[in-house]
């Protein structure tokens, strides 16, 4: 996937959604977004159960992605 599709994707998702206070957005998502800077990341939480929650925007959006901690 690369950032165009990606953020075709996003606003796919959050048109089909509607207006939440977050989404979810995959692991392989949140790697190709990191790689263009599609994304402002805000913080990142270890939740001491071996998953890491990264919140970040994107076009004002926020979005949370989960990862297991290596």
């Amino acid at each position: 996937m690369g950032p165009e599709d990606l953020k075709v994707s996003l606003r796919k998702r959050v048109y089909e959604f509607g207006e939440k206070t977050a989404y979810v957005i995959y692991p392989e998502e949140f790697a190709v977004g990191l790689e263009h800077n599609l994304f402002h990341v805000l913080s990142q939480e270890d939740r001491g159960d071996g998953t890491i929650v990264t919140k970040m925007t994107f076009e004002g959006k926020m979005f949370l992605c989960f990862t297991e901690k290596d």
